[in-house]
Order: structure tokens, then C-alpha cells, then sequence
């Protein structure tokens, strides 16, 4: 499984925390992962092109071009990074603690 993002400074055996929702309204909580595999492409269409929508967004039945849409529905961010720097799918390992 693949993350998609806009161009993204990461690199293979960096390690990333993301933020997510927890339990409780209002907490937060953190995951870190492990980069294992980058790669680069000019645009969201090419990466889910070359890695698959079951890859990048598991258990959703998506064509190509809804996969992609998906990812510029995430805002702004996303849309100009995309238009900026192309896009990025990172192959992850969640540190466990």
C-alpha cells in the first residue's frame, strides 16, 4: 500500500509522523512510519496509473480518473502541490512502539 501526496521532502529510510484523530473528540494522536520506496510523478493520474487504485486507496472500487480526483478533494494544498512539484506515493512501515 501507497501514500499519495503532493511532492513531499521525505526520503527512503526517513522516518514520518502523521497526526490522526483519535478515540475522543478532540484528542490527537501520532503514528510514525518508515519510509521504504519514493517515487516521483508529474501528476496525481500518472501515480495512480502506474500503482493502481487498490494500492493507493484500499478497499475503494474507483476508476483511475475518480482515484486521482480523490486527491485534489483533499484542497488546495494538494491541487497547487500537484501543479507545482507533480506527486509523490511513499510506501510506508508503521513504526510500532
Amino acid at each position: 500500500t501507497h501514500a499519495g501526496h503532493p511532492a513531499l521532502n521525505a526520503c527512503v529510510n526517513d522516518y514520518v509522523i502523521k497526526l490522526v484523530s483519535g478515540l475522543k473528540l478532540g484528542e490527537m494522536t501520532s503514528l510514525r512510519f518508515r519510509v521504504l520506496e519514493k517515487r516521483m510523478y508529474d501528476n496525481f493520474d500518472q501515480m495512480v496509473n502506474d500503482l493502481g487504485t487498490d494500492s493507493l486507496l484500499p478497499g475503494k472500487q474507483l476508476t483511475e480518473k475518480q482515484a486521482a480526483q480523490v486527491y485534489r478533494e483533499f484542497g488546495k494544498k494538494y491541487i497547487d502541490g500537484e501543479k507545482k512539484y507533480g506527486a509523490v506515493a511513499l510506501r510506508l512501515e508503521l513504526i510500532k512502539d
